[in-house]
């Protein structure tokens, strides 16, 4: 590993966004700092705004796209997004992208615009993922870009566009050579050990030998640094010194600025001539664990506070989403985003069963008692046995619903036996509930039987516990590889076709926890594109308003199914793939 880059000072992130906060106040609205009208559009009042207007520094029109080829692949809010962001003498552009809405695909195509019109760019985010996730989209567009930062934290995945590989693979010559010299030496200090000038000389040109190889990383990684049109790395890895020592960017660019404090966006942003924050106010907010910086203002993003000032001038929101069926969407649409968010015809009614792999689907009659599995099908039939294997002739209903409650609490009024909620014995704090995980493996294999591929699900759970027990349960599985456990705070920016999401929460005082943080559910349930399972207690989870709106709407826009564990205790091929306790 080059030597440079392991002589960077350990400074914690807290130092750094403490940093970053003393230079915003010392020098934010100095006349040399080229961020000067970032900071007086976002600390300043009207006249300081109208002040800028009045001497050309800034201007809030859209860039022309003449001549931009790409513009029939986007809508028309996203088309506005664009010219809004390739204008030069914007300030502040504030990106409001609903689950959904392209953003993502949005911010690569600025980027790639803005390096067109000649703008260097430094992108950032708050998470490594996030980071890797934007290198993954920049690596094969013809843009020339590098990713600073901790190797040990980047996803081996882009590994080959960190500085540090790029570095390896430019010295890689010197670096043979370098150790054959060193080689070479050693075994001549061994015979000059008895000399002791001579054995000091060969220790000189150890030495220099050293020296020299620091300089020609020194020199590399600013060749590299120099030369690159784009560099990424989170929002406290843009205080590292290597990026800190470059010229000024023409464009800052923060992903899931939603989700970082303000403090840390101001590292990268006052690197910068101007900046876009990219992000949603409503889904999950930077994570505070101190009551007194919450009070302070810290939960509140500065991607929040800036979408609200000047009369919304800074912001922009992406109102046409690409993921979701239309059953799915209409709940965050209303609860979350004023009715906005609408759907694209591409995908407003699409099921699992329109999947090529569902209608494609073939069950091994080795793999299961074929007679008992096409009884149960609810809605399926049996076509032709060819070969010990079964076709279907039509899907089963649950591949044409679009969202389904699979409530713990039985019609009559009891507890299915078993799905009450337990307190991590570990001291954790987190909660599990083995009955809601047995009733998620049921509804799990049952996707899985009626065609849906396992890589096509993702479990989710607001509780760590939740997802370890879960976890383990997949684990003994085979035929269930492929389906995704997470958190729902973990797997936002995500999506898969089927989501499972397991609510835990099952007790006497309707207690819900932090699952009545609107934000948290609008992520879970918007992770979905074509169906949305929630297993829950509804009994405990409808004392909380707004996921009682949520489970009324799934039981006016779905189905409801009222369910207790299994007897094979969530394993194997044995169980009954169509929950057999269904009333």
């Amino acid at each position: 590993m080059p030597t440079i880059l392991l002589e960077k000072s350990a400074i914690s992130s807290v130092h750094r966004n403490c940093e970053a906060l003393m230079m915003l106040q010392k020098k934010g609205l100095h006349k040399k700092n080229s961020s000067i009208a970032v900071v007086a559009t976002l600390f300043g009042d009207k006249e300081d705004v109208a002040w800028l207007e009045e001497n050309h520094l800034v201007d809030w029109a859209e860039a022309k796209l003449d001549g931009f080829l790409g513009s029939e692949n986007y809508d028309d809010s996203q088309l506005r997004t664009i010219a809004l962001g390739l204008n030069k003498k914007r300030p502040i552009l504030i990106i409001q992208g609903p689950p959904g809405t392209g953003k993502s695909g949005l911010l690569k195509e600025l980027i790639l615009l803005a390096v067109g019109q000649g703008e260097r760019v430094l992108v950032t985010a708050p998470t490594n993922a996030a980071v890797d996730n934007m290198v993954e989209k920049l690596s094969n567009i013809g843009v020339d870009i590098v990713r600073v930062g901790n190797p040990a934290r980047i996803s081996p995945a882009v590994a080959s566009k960190s500085l540090i590989e790029i570095v390896n693979a430019k010295l890689a010559n010197f670096r043979a050579e370098f150790e054959r010299k060193k080689s070479d030496l050693r075994k001549d200090l061994r015979y000059c050990l008895k000399d002791d000038s001579l054995a000091a000389g060969v220790r000189q040109l150890l030495k220099q030998l050293g020296k020299t190889l620091k300089k020609k990383e020194k020199e590399a990684v600013k060749e590299i640094l120099s030369g690159a049109q784009v560099v990424l790395a989170t929002n406290t890895g843009a205080a590292d010194p290597l990026i800190r020592r470059m010229d000024s960017f023409d464009l800052v660019v923060i992903d899931e600025a939603g989700q970082a404090i303000e403090p840390s966006c101001w590292i990268p942003i006052l690197q910068g001539k101007r900046c876009i924050l990219a992000g949603d106010e409503c889904q999950l907010a930077p994570v505070i664990l101190s009551r007194k910086a919450l009070e302070g203002g810290l939960g509140i993003s500065l991607l929040e506070r800036a979408a609200t000032l000047h009369e919304g001038v800074l912001a922009t929101k992406l109102t046409t989403q690409y993921r979701m069926n239309d059953a799915i969407v209409s709940w965050a649409s209303k609860e979350m985003y004023d009715g906005l968010l609408k759907s694209s015809s591409s995908v407003s009614s699409h099921l699992l069963v329109d999947s090529p792999f569902v209608k494609s689907y073939k069950c091994l009659e080795s793999v299961f008692q074929v007679p008992r599995f096409v009884e149960d099908l609810d809605g399926g039939a049996a076509g032709a046995y060819v070969n010990n294997v079964v076709y279907l002739e039509r899907p089963t209903w649950i591949t044409q619903c679009p969202l389904l409650l699979l409530d713990t609490r039985m019609p009559y009024g009891s507890l299915s036996v078993g799905c009450e909620e337990h307190l991590d014995p570990a001291g954790t704090g987190s909660f599990y509930n083995e009955g809601e995980a047995d009733i998620v493996m049921q509804h799990v294999f049952s996707l899985i039987y009626a065609g849906v591929s396992p890589t096509a699900i993702a479990v989710q759970s607001p509780y760590v516990a939740q997802v370890q027990l879960l976890r383990e349960m997949l684990d003994e599985l085979p035929d269930a590889a492929g389906v995704e456990v997470a958190t729902i705070d973990s797997f936002q920016g995500r999506e898969a076709d089927a989501v499972v999401i397991s609510m835990v929460r099952s007790n006497t005082l309707g207690a819900v926890g932090f699952l009545g943080d609107s934000r948290r559910m609008n992520v879970a349930i918007t992770r979905a594109r074509k169906h949305v399972a929630v297993v829950c207690d509804s009994s405990t989870i409808c004392h909380n308003t707004f996921l009682a709106r949520l489970l009324r709407h799934i039981r006016y826009f779905g189905r409801v199914k009222h369910v207790e564990p299994g007897t094979s205790g969530g394993s194997g091929l044995g169980m009954n793939p169509m929950l057999p306790s269904v009333s």
